[in-house]
């Protein structure tokens, strides 16, 4: 068992390592377009740093829910579709499931025992 744990591991270790390296090249680059950080000694320069990085975090937000962003995969549902499949898809079909005479059955109990 301990043989075929190593084994396995072995095997997906080559596979995470390129997707760190992956991961860590994208940063790496999203850092550099970002480029030096501006000195932030007066608290209004500090404000002003704050409300930039946040305007940009809500810019890139929307886009991403519209289905704007760069980042976006295609092999899947991101953003506002994949919002909507869940609220459209999955949730109603949970919704559909449910039964609710077994729920008022289960209140009545609960009010007659009391």
């Amino acid at each position: 068992m301990n043989r075929l744990l190593i084994a396995h591991i072995r095997t997906l270790l080559p596979g995470l390592r390129a997707l760190l390296e992956d991961a860590l090249e994208r940063r790496s680059t999203e850092l550099a377009t970002l480029g030096e950080a501006p000195p932030t000694n007066a608290p209004s320069a500090r404000a002003a740093l704050l409300l930039q990085l946040l305007d940009g975090y809500a810019t890139r937000f929307i886009e991403m829910l519209d289905g704007r962003s760069e980042a976006l995969p295609v092999s899947e549902l991101a953003g506002g579709a994949r919002i909507r499949h869940i609220f459209q898809e999955i949730f109603v079909r949970g919704l559909d499931e449910l039964d609710p005479a077994r729920y008022v059955m289960m209140g009545g109990g609960c009010v007659e025992g009391m």
